[in-house]
């Protein structure tokens, strides 16, 4: 029913935005069909599979919400603790840019066919799509020795997004090691040493790490290498960079990379 769905709307995925099914949409289909789609007032979209495609219904329920304009005056949050409450109110200051960025893209050199292809065709995009020349990178390629090659650009100029993506669709060389150990710390380097030069705008440093392979040469103790790069973005000079880190499942040590 309406109200069963609406219910588990509201209570099982803990969405609470006062938004109800459309009865209408409900009606099951004419014909058979994948999916019957319910489209809510909030631009919530609960896509429910045709039961009569299933012997045992499926257990997972595909759902989508496409958020509004963000509210003029922001929007308040309280919690429910007691004698002790706290609130967190949410704003965007209408006149306020975003923060140049300062990325350092860390690349594994041992990344093969399909799985390289996809990864520069992303660092293509990512590069001329989202950078401005508010913003600076720096490309670099580890193996077995840590950084093999780079690519750094002071700006994001167009004619350096241009370099920068010649430099993507050369040949790189390939390497059957590497040394996450160094080229971590190498980028944490690179990144914090590209803030204290820079003399524009305050920017947010980033990493972002690309990795299709387990620590197999230099330091390869999990718990040494997390300590090692902790220590040297929290506790040395400079602003911490912030870290996100992507990897191949099938290869790649994911529980480093989630540390």
């Amino acid at each position: 029913t309406v109200e069963g769905i609406n219910d588990f709307v509201q209570e099982g995925l803990q969405l609470d935005f006062g938004a109800e099914l459309k009865k209408a949409d409900v009606l099951l289909p004419t014909s058979y069909e994948n999916s019957t789609t319910f489209d809510t007032i909030a631009h919530f979209v609960l896509d429910l599979p045709d039961a009569r495609e299933y012997i045992d219904l499926p257990r997972l329920v595909r759902g989508s919400y496409v958020p509004q304009e963000f509210p003029e005056n922001g929007i308040l949050y309280t919690s429910e603790g007691g004698t002790w409450s706290c609130f967190e109110h949410y704003f965007r200051p209408p006149d306020l840019e975003s923060m140049a960025k300062n990325i350092v893209f860390v690349v594994d050199t041992t990344l093969r066919d399909v799985k390289l292809n996809h990864t520069k065709e992303a660092l293509k995009s990512f590069i001329s799509t989202y950078l401005t020349e508010r913003d600076s990178f720096y490309i670099q390629l580890y193996g077995r020795e840590g950084t093999v090659h780079a690519k750094i650009a002071a700006s994001a100029t167009v004619e350096e997004k241009n370099e920068a993506i010649e430099f993507i669709d050369r040949d790189w060389e390939r390497s059957r090691e590497a040394n996450l150990h160094a080229a971590f710390l190498e980028g944490l380097l690179r990144a914090k040493s590209n803030d204290q030069q820079s003399d524009g705008p305050p920017s947010v440093n980033i990493v972002v790490f690309i990795s299709n392979s387990w620590a197999n040469e230099g330091e390869q103790n999990r718990k040494k290498i997390v300590d090692d790069i902790y220590n040297y973005n929290f506790l040395s000079d400079g602003k911490p960079v912030k870290i996100f880190s992507l990897g191949f499942e099938d290869q790649a040590d994911m529980a480093l990379l989630n540390a």
